[in-house]
């Protein structure tokens, strides 16, 4: 595989989901920066060993300090920055166990739960020896309050893929679906300015004011619509009223 240093506004965008969803202090984001940039840099380092004259860059001179984005972040632009910087890090000797990894995974697995993604699970029930199922009894309640014993399989769910994998599957399948390479995002820094109309390529959300008028002017028109409609209604009622009443006779043809 190819492999590059991702941009800081990519590590920024991670560092922010990490401080966001409790993972590392405020004190902690720069240090986590460096972290993620030096494993960046070693995955290269390594990869590329018998080809160019590795080049070593100080953590603290790449990465001085973690720079907020100005607005909210979108859940599937941290995954794809996820995605992104793990594809280009993976080789680093070490990286599989280290502290990075794990707190990523840990903001990975946030971000997809946050998200509205849950992780894919397998029952399988404790068997006896002999095979058969284990239960064991339990006190359950009816709606009457009434309690009741009752045999409850004994066993427990194994994780298959985890909240942060199926997120990843769904956004990169929704990627090729629509022709886009959302799936893994190397994070530029016009996507992070707070003025940018390029909502879909940016990673932020868009400003709340904007929302909040796009809102306003879809009540107006639901309004509007209301308005419209009832007085098409009043319009019908009040032709009805006029109508004489129908008399059987009128269909007597003789």
């Amino acid at each position: 595989m190819s492999a590059f240093m991702v941009t800081t506004d990519t590590i920024d965008l991670i560092v922010q989901a990490a401080y966001k969803y409790k993972v590392v202090s405020k004190r902690q984001r720069t240090l986590f920066g460096q972290a993620l940039w030096q494993a960046n840099q070693q995955s290269l380092s390594e990869r590329y060993a018998d080809e160019i004259e590795p080049t070593y860059l100080s953590a603290s001179t790449a990465y001085p300090a973690f720079t907020p984005f100005p607005r909210k972040f979108k859940r599937e632009a941290v995954s794809g920055a996820i995605a992104c910087f793990e594809y280009q890090s993976c080789e680093a000797a070490g990286w599989p166990t280290s502290e990075a990894k794990r707190l990523l995974d840990i903001v990975a697995e946030k971000n997809a739960l946050s998200a509205g993604y849950e992780p894919t699970t397998e029952w399988t029930p404790t068997l006896t020896p002999e095979g058969a199922i284990v239960t064991a009894d339990e006190e359950r309640c009816d709606d009457t309050g009434r309690t009741y014993t009752e045999a409850v399989q004994q066993g427990e769910y194994t994780i298959l893929a985890t909240a942060a994998t199926v997120m990843r599957l769904a956004t990169r399948a929704a990627a090729v679906s629509t022709e886009q390479v959302h799936n893994f995002w190397n994070i530029k820094p016009e996507q992070r300015c707070a003025d940018s109309e390029e909502y879909d390529a940016s990673v932020m959300v868009r400003p709340i004011e904007i929302i909040r008028a796009e809102r306003a002017v879809e009540r107006e028109r639901i309004m509007a619509e209301r308005v419209a409609y009832a007085a098409i209604e009043a319009a019908a009622a009040s032709d009805d009223a006029d109508e004489e009443e129908w008399d059987d006779g009128d269909d007597d043809l003789t």
